[in-house]
């Protein structure tokens, strides 16, 4: 709206320079420009205190002069005008004296932002104990079935060793291993790590519109800082004087305007957001939680090196005092579990601690620092390890796990969980770079397709050099002949146009009353053929001829004359007179 506005004041132009209607109407579409530039409502106050400020910064007179300026001038004189004005707007307001229509977004704009992040900053609280809830589940029930499976194993061939040496009955505390079901069964445990991704892409969303929020929150500050100043500033140029020269005030309304629309800006961001977070939030309870209390009650550290009945369970942990988190309780908790664990196996594998490691804490991390006994039997589960418990050193590698437990079965056989690893991230392939496992993978890592040199030149655009050669057959063996094909590639280009003209050979059997009469109309006709009578005999149809002429006239007739056709008349009696001589001829 407001581009369309200066379009059309920067396409006026004068017919002369006493082209008064035009110059009103210039007037008043500056003014309309005026009136749709400042945000917030429009009412008749506002439009009076708008033709007020626009008749005291831009009489008039000054119209013709603007006329005369080039488009980019006038687009930045228009500007200026809009800010100059605004400003006014805003120290009317400021001081209560006008500013009519214009929303408080000082304040506004603190408030949203103050209230959004912080129930942001509750829900991503809540939404991280509910995922350090679903770790702590998954993990200990995955940790408690696989120590019955190594249970059951044990018993089998401890029952086995039995019936061999012919001990009856068995063991009886084997027997019990080998009738005990497991609490949490394999598609509980997959639910629960469905819940677990939906709880966590949920909450990389809230972390993600939070960072967004915080930015936000720190920009309007210094916004509403710099506004203060600058009203601040005015307060103290104008005090209670009648007059303030332009060169000094005018400045000072501008940057006030300009300062008040990027605050004005930040506050529709802020109120974007908070309509997203609504949104969002049609999502937090999309689906039934199968992670209920009575789970988390009965999940106890039940590991071969599991806590005795007699200390504080989970539960206690997390009703005991209700500003402890979670995951505070849970590191109590942890801190019963007393796992022998070897300085060096016969792996290979080294663990490493504080206190025999000067440079602990600058050790690289494997798997991005994920626990590596999660990864393979927690169905890929990444959950970050505790660098606390010892970080485990193998082929000058290190890791890191997430429980006593892990550290010592890691330890026990690290080749069989790298391997375990990878055919996952084979099986998975977005595990190879969140993993950092390109040296595992050359084909797939992003740096080796950056170091070919074929990659780079498709980047630069360069030609390549290289050194190759061809052999030529010396007799082809014709497996297939095309009687169509033709090496000039003149003639298929001939060959190409005709088909494409031939497209567009299109035939119309259409006629209509105009054009009926200018078509070209050909008719076919069949000429009679030559017929041909055939009689007895051939008679001719051509007549006689008859020429008459007068004779003696030159005198005596000739005896020696006779008559050379039947149809010549003989000699009258008087025949040296003069006469008529009929002669018929027959041709």
């Amino acid at each position: 709206m407001i581009a369309s506005h200066k379009m059309m004041i920067m396409d006026v132009v004068m017919e002369d320079s006493n082209d008064f209607e035009t110059l009103m109407m210039l007037y008043r579409k500056i003014f309309r420009f005026l009136l749709e530039f400042a945000p917030g409502v429009r009412d008749r106050a506002v439009e009076r205190e708008v033709a007020a400020a626009l008749e005291s910064v831009f009489p008039r007179i000054g119209l013709k002069s603007f006329v005369l300026l080039t488009q980019e001038e006038k687009s930045i004189q228009l500007m200026e005008l809009a800010r100059i004005v605004f400003g006014i707007r805003l120290f009317n307001r400021d001081q209560g004296r006008g500013g009519e229509g214009i929303e408080n977004v000082y304040d506004d704009s603190e408030r949203v932002s103050n209230q959004l992040e912080k129930t942001i900053s509750q829900e991503v609280e809540l939404l991280t104990e509910q995922c350090n809830k679903y770790q702590y589940a998954i993990v200990r029930a995955n940790r408690y079935n696989r120590h019955l499976e190594l249970d059951e194993k044990e018993a089998r061939l401890q029952r086995q060793k039995d019936m061999e040496e012919q001990i009856p009955p068995y063991n009886v505390a084997t027997a019990m291993v080998l009738t005990r079901n497991k609490i949490v069964s394999s598609h509980l445990i997959d639910r629960w790590s469905q819940e677990l991704s939906n709880r966590r892409q949920y909450l990389g969303f809230l972390r993600s519109l939070q960072e967004d929020t915080q930015l936000s929150h720190q920009k309007i500050i210094q916004l509403r800082e710099s506004v203060r100043n600058e009203l601040n500033n005015l307060k103290a140029l104008v005090g209670n004087r009648a007059s303030v020269p332009k060169e000094q005030v005018y400045p000072k309304f501008d940057s006030l305007a300009g300062l008040w629309l990027s605050l004005w800006e930040e506050y529709l961001v802020i109120k974007a957001r908070y309509n997203t977070h609504a949104v969002l939030q049609t999502f937090r309870n999309s689906f039934n939680i199968y992670l209920t209390d009575s789970y988390l009650l009965s999940l106890r550290d039940l590991d071969s090196d599991r806590v005795e009945a007699d200390e504080v369970s989970i539960s206690s942990h997390v009703s005991r005092e209700s500003k402890k988190t979670w995951g505070e309780a849970v590191e109590e908790l942890e801190v019963h579990e007393e796992v022998e664990l070897e300085e060096q196996t016969a792996s290979g594998a080294t663990l490493l601690s504080v206190n025999n490691t000067p440079d602990f804490m600058l050790l690289p991390l494997e798997l991005q620092g994920y626990c590596p006994w999660t990864i393979v039997n927690c169905r890929g589960l990444l959950v970050p390890g505790k660098p606390a418990l010892g970080v485990v050193r193998y082929e000058n590698l290190h890791y890191v796990c997430d429980h006593p437990t892990a550290v010592k079965e890691f330890m026990s056989d690290p080749d069989a969980y790298l391997q375990s690893i990878k055919e996952r991230a084979a099986a998975n392939p977005e595990y190879i770079h969140l993993l950092r496992l390109q040296h595992l993978f050359p084909t797939a890592s992003i740096a080796k397709l950056l170091e070919r040199q074929d990659f780079d030149i498709r980047i630069s655009g360069k030609p390549t050099m290289k050194d190759a050669c061809t052999e030529t057959p010396t007799h082809f063996i014709e497996r297939r002949i095309d009687v169509n094909y033709h090496w000039n590639e003149w003639e298929l280009r001939r060959r190409a146009i005709k088909i494409v003209n031939l497209k567009k050979c299109i035939t119309v059997a259409q006629q209509t009353d105009n054009s009926h009469f200018r078509r070209d109309n050909v008719s076919q006709v069949y000429l009679p053929r030559d017929k041909d009578t055939q009689t007895r005999r051939a008679k001719g149809t051509n007549p006689p001829i008859k020429v008459s002429y007068i004779a003696g006239l030159r005198g005596k007739h000739n005896p020696a004359t006779q008559a050379v056709s039947k149809y010549i008349e003989a000699d009258p009696p008087n025949k040296n007179k003069a006469r008529v001589v009929t002669l018929t001829m027959d041709f």
